[in-house]
């Protein structure tokens, strides 16, 4: 019995990060301790602007495109496929969809 409920758990993915509202800016922050297989290549719905919060190692990468760091305003178009790549410690993001 239990080890059928472990398996639904392990089976239930969340999301790799965790958003929030910080004095109206929309937040994401990706754990230091973020599986960088939970960083899958995805495409957004809406143009986005990125900017990190802090010094980070971390990268983007867009489709066909050699993986860049995140180390000032970056555009996201709608629908261009593209994927975070794990740096050391947390990433925190500010995003905006207005862009």
């Amino acid at each position: 019995m239990f080890a059928h409920i472990l398996k639904s758990l392990k089976e239930f993915k969340m999301a790799a990060y965790n958003d929030y509202t910080y004095k109206g800016y929309h937040v994401r922050h990706f754990p230091h301790d973020t599986e960088s297989i939970d960083l899958v290549w995805h495409r957004d719905r809406k143009d986005r602007n990125i900017t990190p919060i802090g010094k980070t190692d971390w990268q983007i990468q867009f489709d066909n495109e050699l993986p860049r760091p995140i180390d000032d305003c970056i555009f996201i178009p709608e629908g261009k496929w593209h994927r975070v790549i794990k740096g050391s410690g947390c990433l925190k993001i500010l995003i905006n969809e207005n862009a």
